[in-house]
């Protein structure tokens, strides 16, 4: 349970800071940052929806839409279900 506890804070950090990223139009350190969390770096294995959405947003703003849609690819392959800041998002990206 401890250490289920140490993973999700971990995954909210990485949020958090992703979110920043996003925010100070970074969006590049928000997709590396996501990048890293993915593939386990810092004992977590996982994301979440929030976590993709972040990316989208960062991607948006810059009008980075390939690298939006491709949030979407990875959402798919993880199983996760985009909500309605995903699809809002990915359109906003690509208009």
């Amino acid at each position: 349970e401890a250490q289920r506890t140490s993973l999700e804070v971990v995954m909210i950090t990485c949020t958090a800071v992703a979110s920043a990223c996003a925010s100070g139009l970074q969006w590049l350190h928000s997709v590396l940052l996501v990048g890293q969390l993915q593939q386990g770096r810092w004992g977590c294995l996982t994301s979440s929806v929030i976590t993709h959405n972040v990316v989208v947003c960062a991607c948006q703003r810059d009008g980075r839409w390939t690298l939006a849609i491709g949030q979407l690819d990875v959402m798919r392959h993880r199983r996760m279900l985009p909500d309605n800041v995903t699809y809002n998002g990915l359109m906003s990206a690509c208009v």
